[in-house]
């Protein structure tokens, strides 16, 4: 019967190896890492040119002509921006979600809650400013961030003009939880200058993977991970000698903070 060879990777391979394979298996055991935020809406690298003065407005038409679907991602909504010139004023960014197109012109938009409140302050330049407010709110893929100027104000511009970009507006107020119909008709496609950064939310705790969120694997905690508790070191003791017969030594243990 042939000898089967020796291969070469007997104990001492095994020790040259051993670290390697444990730092693979501890890479493979941490926690998988978020996903980066997604920020979507305008690019702000126009400048303001026109304002909504008290209309409640929305973009529909991307400025390439394509339809603007809102966010492209579903989790946390962390903070948003507006960029804005002329006088300084207040209003609030909304997170609309389209509940009807019955035409080209018309959609139908339902205010979800909560607004968040935006201040901004005088600008004269022409180039214009932006506003980013920290915020924490849950926002679903397709939904978009709309606009009202509080009180109206036609010096306080948001807008620039996109030839292939079209909005949509009301001339009403957008009451919280409410289905309101906008129109494209004369919104001159004029496109509003706001953006939003969303986060994964992992555990679905409503916090934020990224900034808001220390323990993305724990709902109970936005803080630290809780630790894994108290483990024993032991130590064996040396083996004592009894009438010339060996006896085994009994383990000492003491906890070791891990």
């Amino acid at each position: 019967m042939p000898r089967l060879q020796a291969t070469g990777y007997g104990r001492s391979s095994f020790r040259r190896f051993a670290p390697l394979l444990l730092a693979t298996l501890g890479l493979a055991l941490l926690p998988i890492s978020a996903h980066a935020a997604t920020v979507f809406g305008a690019d702000m690298t126009e400048s303001p040119d026109g304002s909504s003065s008290f209309f409640s407005i929305v973009n529909v038409i991307e400025p390439d002509g394509s339809p603007d679907n809102g966010a492209p991602v579903s989790g946390i909504l962390t903070s948003v921006r507006i960029k804005t010139r002329g006088v300084a004023g207040a209003g609030v960014i909304r997170v609309l979600s389209e509940v009807d197109h019955p035409n080209a012109t018309t959609y139908s938009f339902n205010n979800t809650a909560p607004e968040i409140p935006m201040t901004v302050t005088a600008d004269a330049t022409s180039a214009g400013h932006i506003t980013e407010v920290l915020t924490r709110r849950p926002i679903a893929a397709g939904q978009r961030l709309g606009w009202q100027t509080i009180p109206a104000s036609s010096s306080l511009e948001q807008q620039y003009f996109a030839p292939s970009g079209e909005c949509a507006f009301s001339e009403l107020f957008h009451s919280l939880g409410a289905n309101l119909s906008y129109t494209t008709i004369l919104c001159n496609h004029n496109l509003l200058l706001t953006s939003g950064t969303i986060e994964a939310d992992a555990d679905a705790d409503g916090f934020g993977d990224e900034t808001q969120d220390q323990c993305p694997a724990a709902a109970s905690t936005q803080g630290p991970c809780p630790g894994l508790g108290h483990k024993k070191k032991c130590k064996k003791r040396k083996q004592k000698h009894r009438n010339d017969q060996a006896v085994a030594g009994k383990k000492e243990c003491k906890k070791k903070r891990r």
